[in-house]
């Protein structure tokens, strides 16, 4: 009798685990959904911009090697920034693969956007004065994130925060092919770890850079993490708003490769300012979109 009651037991257990983890992963994929997916009708462009907003962009440009020619991947880019109206852009990984010729990009953009600065694998292109420019080592590795202070149309200050954390390396692992020993599983599964371990680091040390700025606060760049993941919780905070929640439209996807699903790529704002607009333009640049939003000063 007791052998079958423990044989009950564990098949109630089995059952329970099991639908735990159906539940789980149920309300991850509608989580996902309902903050990146689900979304009203795409919008390629931001509608009109009262006296004093600011538009801001940022896209990952994956080392101007996208297109044919670093020449065409500039213009495609210049072309984005003017259809949107953008004051100020923020490119990461200027220099990865083949890169551009600093002089050459400054030549292109310079008639639109006289504040260019450049530096390691950030671009930043403004219209509005840039004051001042730091760049800030990562502890584990050589890569870096930048804090600008800009002034404003108002004569404000406003800091500006540009991030490029690790990679998750999963274009690579979409290629990795599977055993049936598992172990490319398990290097998928260690992989994943690591590289979440090390963004949530690189966020850890940007949230602490951003608690030490005065005045309203932008920071943007490809994150390599989706919404609700530790690594946005880290550098949001609880002063920081993304501004794809808070104003957008479409599905989200800023990642090409994995199917086209990821919203990698953030805009976030502190107090002082809120987004009336926010867009994914699809337009062919990277294998990134870029993510464009108009903020407007609330104080």
């Amino acid at each position: 009798m007791n052998i079958y009651r423990e044989k009950e037991i564990r098949r109630r257990r089995v059952k329970i685990i099991i639908w735990s983890v159906v539940a789980l992963v149920a309300g991850v994929c509608a989580y996902y959904y309902f903050c990146c997916l689900n979304r009203p009708g795409d919008k390629e462009r931001l509608s009109e911009r009262s006296v004093g907003d600011i538009r801001v962009g940022t896209v990952n440009i994956d080392g101007f090697r996208f297109l044919s020619s670093p020449d065409l991947t500039a213009e495609f880019l210049l072309k984005c920034a003017r259809d949107n109206e953008l004051d100020l852009l923020v490119v990461q990984e200027y220099m990865s693969f083949r890169g551009m010729d600093r002089l050459d990009f400054q030549n292109m953009f310079k008639d639109d956007y006289p504040y260019i600065h450049i530096e390691g694998e950030h671009a930043l292109i403004s219209k509005m004065p840039l004051l001042t420019h730091r760049s800030v080592t990562f502890a584990d590795k050589d890569d870096r994130f930048m804090l600008y202070r800009l002034e404003d149309y108002d004569c404000d200050t406003l800091n500006f925060v540009a991030v490029h954390l690790h990679t998750t390396g999963l274009f690579t692992l979409e290629r990795t092919p599977m055993q049936k020993d598992g172990e490319s599983i398990k290097v998928v599964i260690n992989t994943l770890r690591a590289t979440a371990a090390l963004r949530r680091a690189q966020a850890r040390m940007v949230r602490e850079c951003v608690d030490t700025l005065r005045g309203p606060v932008i920071v943007a760049g490809d994150f390599n993490s989706v919404p609700g993941s530790k690594v946005g919780h880290i550098v949001k905070g609880r002063d920081l708003v993304d501004s794809f929640r808070e104003s957008g439209h479409g599905k989200g996807s800023t990642y090409r490769q994995m199917k086209d699903i990821l919203r990698i790529d953030y805009i976030l704002h502190g107090d002082g300012l809120r987004s009336t607009a926010t867009v994914i333009p699809d337009d062919y640049i990277s294998d990134h979109r870029a993510v464009v939003t108009n903020l407007r000063k609330t104080r």
